[in-house]
């Protein structure tokens, strides 16, 4: 790459100037940590390492940081039918993907995997969305749904309907040792449950604790 005469005086002077100086840092710095290569006619672009691992077209060592100063930070995963310059509207699909990939010997697999996906084709007045929650059993390779948010805000835990004989894919919650006799603090639309193990009864909170059974 030949470095950018047009902006920036010759290498001999460039330190006179505070602001080229810091330029030809940045410059420098930022060149030092990119790296582009070919494989197999698929292009790669690598930041802060010389080396490509699975196959994702664009790869940061390490952690990824968004910062942001007086705003909010975020990441956004976006998807559009159609192409770059000529959009349509969203299908019903999956929109973005979080994964966790790790190396089996073999290959990249998926292990667990966070979806955001629609629940109709969108338009101006319907986007329609939930939240798939995807892990791997251990001593299995198949991924499998492990619940999900409802578009509606509704939580559904495990994988769906389980045989009388299941011995995984309940829902768990915390148990007390006796009576509980706290008062739970306040989630404004919801209420506390928990399991006394030594009476054997599952109680709500409902201006006091009561007994469900």
């Amino acid at each position: 790459m030949e470095f950018p005469k047009a902006s920036i005086q010759e290498r001999n002077d460039f330190r006179v100037n505070e602001n080229e100086r810091k330029l030809y840092v940045f410059l420098k710095d930022y060149f030092d940590k990119a790296y582009t290569t070919v494989i197999s006619t698929v292009r790669y672009y690598v930041f802060g390492k010389t080396t490509t691992h699975s196959t994702d077209k664009f790869q940061v060592a390490d952690s990824l940081q968004v910062s942001a100063h007086s705003t909010t930070a975020y990441l956004s995963l976006l998807r559009t039918e159609g192409s770059a310059t000529a959009y349509s509207a969203t299908a019903a699909d999956i929109i973005g993907t979080i994964n966790g990939v790790g190396y089996n010997g073999t290959n990249f697999p998926t292990g667990a995997s966070i979806q955001f996906a629609t629940t109709e084709a969108w338009n101006g007045a319907a986007n329609g969305t939930r939240i798939d929650f995807k892990t791997t059993p251990t001593g299995s390779t198949a991924i499998a749904s492990a619940g999900y948010i409802a578009d509606t805000g509704s939580w559904a835990s495990g994988a769906g309907v389980l045989n009388t004989t299941a011995t995984t894919g309940f829902l768990y919650i915390p148990t007390c040792a006796g009576v509980p006799t706290g008062v739970p603090e306040t989630i404004t639309g919801r209420i506390p449950l928990v399991a006394d193990t030594t009476g054997n009864k599952i109680y709500a909170y409902l201006g006091g604790w009561i007994a469900l059974n």
